[in-house]
Parts: C-alpha cells; structure tokens; sequence
C-alpha cells in the first residue's frame, strides 16, 4: 500500500484475523483474495488513521466479518464516522480494546499489551495505537501500530514483556523509536509496510532498520520486499517475501538468531505467494502469514475474549 499497514494472521483455511486494512479497499480486497480469506472472525484496527482504516471497504467485499475492534480514541472524527458507517451498513458491531483482554482461536493466541488513551503528543492517535502480541506454536508476534518512542518506553517502564520473534516495525520504521525498545523485543524478524518514494523519509533506515539488524533481525520493508510470508513449521520460523529477501547482517553478540531460511522451501512458499496456496494445500500445516503491503465455510464464530475483571466492553453506537 503507498503507506499504510495491512497484516493477515491464518488461523484456518479461509479464516484469519486482519490487523489493520491499509489505505486502499482494492489492495487489502486483492490481498485477502490471494490468501483465500472469505471470513473475518475480528478485525483490530489500531487506530484510526486513514492508511490504516480507509481499506476497510475492501475488506467487507464478499466476506464475513464478525467483528471490528478499535482503540481509545474517537479520532480523527471524520475517519471514526466513516468507519461506523461501512460497518453498520453491514451490521458490524464495534467494541473497544481493553488492556490485558486475551483471546484464542485454535494454536493462534493474542493479548492487548496497550491500549491507553494518551493527549499532547506529538500524534495523539499514533501514540494510542493497540499493541498487540499474538503467540502460536513456535513463535511471538509483536504489533505495535504506530506507537512511537515516548509510549515505547512507557510500556518498558511498566516492565511489559515486549520479547517476540516477530515484530512489526512500529510507524513505518520511523525515527521515533525508543532504541531500548527495539532491544527489549529483540526480533528476528521484523516487518515495515512503507511506501515507495513517500514523502515522510520512512524507514530511517539507519537509526531503525540498522539498530534492528545489529540485534539479529532480518528486515523486511514492503516497498522493496512486496507482500511478506511469515510461516511457522515444526516449530522453526521462515520467512520470505515476494519481491526480496530482506537485509540481516548476523545477530550482534550475544544477540538472536538470525530466521532460518531452509533451502528449496522458500522460493516454493514465494511462487504461491500470490496465489491461493497460503490459505491451503501444499503448504505447512501451520502457517503465519503476516502480510505487510508495500504500495502494496459456516458461520464466523467470535473468539471467546477475556478481559479483566470479567467485564466486556458494549458495542459502541453510531
């Protein structure tokens, strides 16, 4: 997507979870139908931004989605209002992210690390964003919207356990990155959906990029990668793109190891990439794929969601 975020978890054939929908329905709608996925059992949107949320559209044509989760903030007004209308043209309820709520479908976890409503920054929706970590057999995931380095090091302050073997590269791999954060995560690999020749200077390649692969990570950035496959098998992570490899220099000391990239596996994984085939047959069993867009059968049950003290947020109105 010329910028903006659009990630798709499996969690089985023609049912995933989407994380954020890019600024383009036509691309997020092409995405999904190359992955197979006609249902939506939840959609995070982690803020409302319109190169996360104007997809959405996209999103909705010819699929069922259950439900829609969104963050603290009411902002940007008009996005939010856009928002509500698509989904209750469609009848799609809405709730709110609470913070420590976790939910499970089959081997595919997640929880809500942040969601806290924050004002006077120097983007008050970014620095709002959900921060998600999802957990399967053989891998952590950490989607950290756009949230930049103040809130970065408020949740390291909290003492969050930020580790995971994936991480979305929070805010198009700007330079408002804590770089203890970066360190805490300690990644292997790690995604950022930028777009091409965008005029905001994203990825800072080396205050972010480089500080993530001195840790160990490889690092994917969409607008020379193209969509990225994250696949989880027998426990070991691979990862490939469609359009690249990624960069790694090597784990600095002491650091990660770097993704296991099997020979003859992953340019079997790049060919059906833009097919159907990571949504079924002829690929492993259990697959993550995390699809960060350069620029770029039944009833869809709700995953069972836990929340603090019990409690379950209403569905929010007009």
């Amino acid at each position: 997507m010329p910028q903006g975020d659009g990630h798709v978890v499996r969690l089985s054939p023609g049912t995933a979870l989407v994380i954020d929908a890019g600024p383009h329905p036509e691309k997020i709608d092409g995405c999904l139908s190359r992955l197979g996925i006609t249902r939506i059992p939840l959609l995070i949107l982690t803020h409302l931004h319109a190169d996360h949320v104007e997809g959405v559209p996209g999103l909705l044509h010819g699929r069922r989605v259950a439900e829609v989760e969104i963050g603290p903030l009411a902002v940007p007004v008009v996005e939010r209002a856009r928002l509500l209308h698509w989904l209750a043209v469609r009848r799609v309820p809405v709730v709110h992210a609470v913070i420590g709520e976790k939910r499970q479908v089959g081997a595919v976890g997640w929880e809500v690390l942040d969601a806290t409503a924050r004002h006077g920054t120097d983007s008050d929706p970014n620095n709002s964003s959900i921060v998600l970590r999802l957990t399967m057999p053989g891998a952590r995931v950490l989607m950290a919207g756009d949230l930049e380095s103040g809130p970065q090091r408020e949740l390291l302050d909290r003492g969050v356990d930020l580790r995971a073997d994936v991480l979305k590269v929070p805010h198009h791999g700007s330079r408002k990155q804590d770089p203890a954060f970066l360190d805490a995560v300690g990644a292997r690999v790690a995604l950022t959906p930028v777009g091409a020749n965008n005029p905001y200077g994203h990825p800072a390649a080396a205050a972010t990029l480089q500080r993530l692969e001195q840790d160990g990570a490889r690092t994917y950035r969409s607008d020379l990668d193209g969509d990225v496959a994250v696949v989880v098998r027998g426990g070991r992570l691979s990862s490939v793109g469609r359009a690249g490899d990624g960069v790694t220099t090597g784990p600095s000391a002491g650091g990660p190891r770097p993704v296991d990239q099997p020979a003859g596996y992953l340019p079997a994984v790049r060919r059906y990439l833009p097919v159907r085939a990571l949504a079924g047959q002829r690929l492993p069993e259990r697959l993550l794929p995390l699809v960060a867009s350069a620029m770029t059968e039944c009833d869809v049950d709700l995953p069972p969601r836990s929340v603090p003290g019990g409690g379950r947020s209403p569905p929010l109105a007009g």
